[in-house]
């Protein structure tokens, strides 16, 4: 397998890596709008996250992996991964990492991967591996009227 994994440390090149990469994103979870450079380079320089590494392929950035405080995964790439390398990234994962210990109704003692809704393709990856769909999870976000915002 050609994938290698890098710590974020951040790099001016990883930070402008992941910002191209960032604004090229079809799916996502946390954001709905374009943060500005000065914003995002802000965010990497936060550590927000328990782990975050760059994936690299052949030398080329190839997308970007963090581990959460909750057990969680969030996988971004810029092309679409095959079976065979998301199979890679989530051995890699489970070799290099504990999770963190299980803490009833807060934390569960295993890693779980964040799927945005709309990311179909990687969804049935995940599934194909056999992974087991755990939850759907839906934003309260309501508008001025109280109601759902759509």
């Amino acid at each position: 397998m050609l994938l290698r994994f890098k710590k974020l440390i951040p790099t001016s090149k990883q930070a402008e890596d992941l910002y191209s990469h960032l604004r090229e994103r079809r799916h996502a979870i946390s954001h709905d709008k374009m943060p500005t450079y000065v914003a995002h380079l802000e965010f990497l320089n936060s550590h927000p996250y328990r782990e975050w590494l760059i994936i690299e392929l052949k030398k080329e950035y190839f997308g970007n992996v963090y581990l959460q405080y909750d057990n969680s995964v969030a996988l971004h790439t810029v092309t679409e991964l095959t079976d065979s390398q998301l199979l890679y990234i989530i051995k890699f994962i489970n070799l290099n990492f504990e999770p963190m210990k299980a803490i009833p109704s807060v934390r569960a003692g295993n890693f779980f991967v964040n799927v945005p809704a709309t990311d179909y393709k990687l969804q049935k990856k995940l599934l194909r591996l056999g992974l087991i769909e755990l939850q759907r999870a839906y934003s309260l976000q309501l508008n001025s009227n109280g109601e759902p915002d759509v």
